[in-house]
Order: C-alpha cells, then sequence, then structure tokens
C-alpha cells in the first residue's frame, strides 16, 4: 500500500505505531526480511518521522553484521533525512574497529559501496577523515581479504574525490613518513601505494606523476635512514613493495627528471638485500627488476654483477639454501624479457647469468636443492635464448667453460704448493672440505 498509493495514506499515530512494529522486527532475526521490505517501501517515498532517524540508526548497527547494505545506502542516498553523510560515515568507520572479522569485512563493504554511489561534494569533507581510518586498517587488518578490500575502498575513495582533497592525502602521507612510530610510517607507505594505484588516477596526469615521484624520493630516504632494528620485516617489505610499485608504474618517462630519487633507492635495494627475512629480500629483488628498466647502462652491468655476487655468496656459504639464486635468477629472466635484443644491455645479462646457470642445469648444487634450481635455470636459459640469441648464449657458456676451467687448473697448482710448503695446513683444508661436502 504504501508503494503503490499516490499519498502516504499512512500517518501520524499510525506511522508511529508501524515504525514501532519495525523496530521491535529488526531485533529479530527471522522478522527482519519483512521489516526491511517495509522500511525500503518508506525511504523510496520519502515518507519523514521522528522515529525514522532511530531505526535507520538501528540498521547502521545491523549492516555490520548482515548483507542489508542496500537499505541503507538507499536512505543516505535519496532520502531527505539521509544527508547528513558525515554521521553516517564516522559511524561506519568506526565499526572498522568491530571484534568479529566478518562485521569488519561488512562495515568495509558497506564503506565501498558508499564511496561508489557519492557524488564528489557530498565525499569531499569527509575524504581526509576516510583515508586515515582507511589506511590504519590495512596496516592492522590481520586478516589478508579484509586487508585487500580495505585497499579497493582506499582507492575508490580516492578516484572519487576532487585533486585538491587527494592532495591533502598526499601531503599526509608524505608527513607519516617521518614519524618515528612504526604503524605510521606503514600507513603512510599503503596510502602512498594506493595513489600510485587507484582507479582514474595512477600516473596518467603531470601532477599525479610529480607526486609520485616525491613519493620515491621520501620512502628512500625513509628506508635508508631506518634499519632492521627500528622498524618491523612488515613496514620494511610495506615500504619497498611500495617504492617498487611507483617506480614500476611512472616507468623511465615518468621518472625523468628523479634521478635522485633512482640513486637513493639503489641504495635502499642493495642495504636491505642483506636483510635476514626472505620476504623483505625477495621485496629487494622485485624492486631492482623495476630499477633496471629505468637504468642507465651502467648500471645495469652494476647491478647484475651484484645478483651475481649474491648468487656465488649462496653458493659458498648457504648451499642448501635457493632463496637467493632463484631470486637472482627470476630478475635476470625478467631483465631479459624487457630489454632489447642483440643490444649491450642484453650482452650484460648473458656475460653475468649464463655462467651460474650452466652451474645449476649441470646439477652442481646440493642435494637439497638441486632439482629447484636445476629446472629453474633450465626455463631461465630458454628466456636468454629467445632474447639473446642461441649462438651468443652458446659462446658465453663456452666462454664461461673455458674459465672454469682454468679457475680449476689454478686450484690445483696452488694447491700443490701448498701441499709442498705447508702439508699440515694442506690437510686441515681437505678435512675442511670434506667435511662440508658431507653437510
Amino acid at each position: 500500500m504504501i508503494k503503490v498509493s499516490k499519498e502516504n495514506i499512512i500517518g501520524g499515530k499510525r506511522m508511529e505505531i508501524l515504525l514501532s512494529y519495525i523496530h521491535s522486527d529488526l531485533l529479530e532475526t527471522h522478522k527482519q526480511a519483512t521489516a526491511f521490505t517495509l522500511l525500503k517501501a518508506i525511504v523510496q517515498r520519502e515518507i519523514r518521522h521522528p522515529e525514522l532517524n532511530t531505526i535507520i540508526r538501528r540498521v547502521e548497527e545491523l549492516s555490520v553484521q548482515a548483507e542489508i547494505d542496500y537499505l541503507l545506502l538507499l536512505f543516505i542516498g535519496s532520502h531527505p533525512d539521509g544527508m547528513k553523510v558525515e554521521e553516517h560515515v564516522e559511524f561506519l568507520l568506526a565499526q572498522l574497529n568491530y571484534e568479529m572479522e566478518d562485521g569488519r569485512l561488512s562495515a568495509i563493504d558497506t564503506i565501498h559501496a558508499l564511496f561508489n554511489s557519492l557524488v564528489q561534494s557530498a565525499l569531499d569533507p569527509v575524504g581526509l577523515t576516510c583515508i586515515i581510518r582507511l589506511a590504519s586498517r590495512i596496516v592492522s587488518e590481520p586478516n589478508e581479504k579484509g586487508r585487500a578490500m580495505a585497499a579497493l575502498a582506499m582507492r575508490r575513495l580516492l578516484a572519487n574525490l576532487s585533486d585538491s582533497r587527494r592532495n591533502d592525502g598526499f601531503m599526509a602521507a608524505m608527513d607519516w613518513l617521518d614519524a618515528d612510530k612504526d604503524s605510521i610510517k606503514a600507513a603512510g607507505a599503503c596510502l602512498l601505494l594506493q595513489l600510485c594505484l587507484m582507479e582514474g588516477g595512477g600516473a596518467k596526469e603531470e601532477t599525479d606523476r610529480e607526486r609520485l615521484r616525491k613519493a620515491v624520493q621520501a620512502i628512500a630516504v625513509s628506508l635508508s635512514s631506518a634499519d632492521s632494528s627500528s622498524i618491523t620485516p612488515r613496514t620494511a617489505i610495506l615500504l619497498i613493495d611500495s617504492l617498487s610499485a611507483i617506480i614500476g608504474v611512472l616507468g623511465k618517462e615518468g621518472m625523468k627528471g628523479a634521478e635522485k630519487g633512482l640513486e637513493k633507492a639503489y641504495g635502499v635495494m642493495e642495504m636491505w638485500m642483506k636483510s635476514k627475512v626472505v620476504e623483505t629480500r625477495r621485496s629487494c629483488c622485485v624492486l631492482l627488476g623495476n630499477l633496471l628498466t629505468l637504468g642507465k647502462e651502467e648500471q645495469m652491468d652494476k647491478a647484475c654483477e651484484k645478483l651475481e655476487r649474491i648468487s656465488r655468496h649462496e653458493i659458498v656459504n648457504a648451499p642448501n639454501e635457493a632463496i637467493k639464486r632463484s631470486s637472482c635468477f627470476k630478475i635476470a629472466a625478467a631483465m631479459a624479457l624487457k630489454t632489447e635484443e642483440g643490444g649491450e644491455r642484453m650482452k650484460m645479462i648473458l656475460d653475468h647469468f649464463v655462467p651460474l646457470l650452466s652451474r645449476e642445469i649441470s646439477r652442481k648444487s646440493a642435494a637439497s636443492v638441486v632439482d629447484e634450481l636445476a629446472s629453474l635455470a633450465s626455463e631461465v636459459m630458454e628466456v636468454l635464448k629467445k632474447k639473446g640469441g642461441e649462438k651468443q648464449v652458446a659462446d658465453r657458456m663456452i666462454t664461461a667453460m673455458k674459465e672454469s676451467r682454468e679457475l680449476k687448473d689454478e686450484r690445483r697448482a696452488e694447491r700443490k704448493r701448498m701441499i709442498a710448503s705447508d702439508p699440515v695446513t694442506a690437510a686441515k683444508e681437505t678435512i675442511k672440505k670434506q667435511k662440508k661436502k658431507a653437510l
């Protein structure tokens, strides 16, 4: 009757009684469906009553626990009494700290839907508050799905805000990177990453590119002034991943004029590559891969040399581990795919990696990692052959074998000299080698 009538046939006392029944039905799960249907009809007809706001507050509370977003969004978006956006947003943001996981996820989902439905003029006044609360939630949310949902909601919000309000968020993130508190640094990195990835934004406009170039410098400075004792591994990884993603989105053209930021980023990569945390080193490898697509040839050669040293260090000092070598080999493949065929850069990749890959294909590593590394090395070698040319790869393999033989001959000669001059030390060295092989 409410839906189809041309006039409000229920008013005054009758509406008050009807609303009281709706309020009671909302308290009982099996009656909520009927209550929601009646409420929807009342909201769509824009019927006004003092008791209606009280009931909508109850709906907001329930929206954290049930799938009734459509009713709440309808009220906020179209009903005359629902135009106080700040109040409703503040309530929903408070639910981001809801104790139960399902409640938090429902609140994030509702907030995302609200950002989709509100126009820019309604979002701008609450924009900075939402940015701060969502960045904090991304950092503190223990559930991976919850973090992903909060990140999506953040990107939708940023895309729908005015450039002025978006810039406020950017300035807040830059300030957070300078904070002493670990979680605030992490929130700053998260916000910068979402600014980079946001729908309809990213690095399409020069204003956005300039922001991101400044972000590269700021994140690199923050990482270079910290160490494993001042920030947690998770914050370090967030900062490195954000730096890597921003550089990747900007690309070579977007990073023009940001040489100081790139130089700092290389320093950060080398510093954090030494971390004992596997995930941190892996993030550094991804960062290096993005840096190499931007750098000059001398930087490319230095980076390849660094990766070769990392791999050889693992061969000697951690032969039963494969994380560093596998990461370096994957970076080599990624670099090759992005490098021009037959160029000087491709030659650098072949010079540094073909000997290492040949060693793994020959199954010279420890038994615990030999299968994994041999398989990966074969795949990477195929990539190098396609991009660098089979003849060039074969020539480098021949050179590598010659270098290996020469090194072996030199070691044998040195061994003979040691046996002749200091047989005791030579015997100790032999025992040490045998023990190492037995491990």
